[in-house]
């Protein structure tokens, strides 16, 4: 709830501000979010979502992400990341930059 860049309900503010990663492995789903636009103390936010039944990659945006959630955990200062991020079988992430 605390966050808006998780509650856009208008189409207008998903196409402004939702943009997927390219080049995922299948049935790996990836996209930033622009939270500033929405008014988000997180400026930035990545989600991967991992649908395999083993680990994938995903290469992160440029930049250091700090980790909010790694392998449907909550991992909240569980450091940084820059690069390629591994992701367990059926799992999801949440990285940002505030």
């Amino acid at each position: 709830r605390q966050h808006p860049a998780f509650r856009m309900t208008k189409a207008a503010d998903i196409t402004k501000n939702l943009r997927f990663i390219e080049d995922t492995q299948a049935n790996v789903v990836a996209y930033t979010i622009n939270g500033a636009a929405l008014g988000d103390s997180w400026k930035k936010v990545v989600v991967v979502l991992n649908g395999n039944t083993s680990a994938a990659s995903v290469r992160l945006p440029a930049g250091s992400w700090k980790v909010f959630m790694l392998g449907n955990a909550i991992a909240e200062g569980a450091g940084k990341r820059k690069g390629d991020l591994s992701l367990p079988a059926s799992s999801a992430a949440i990285l940002y930059q505030d």
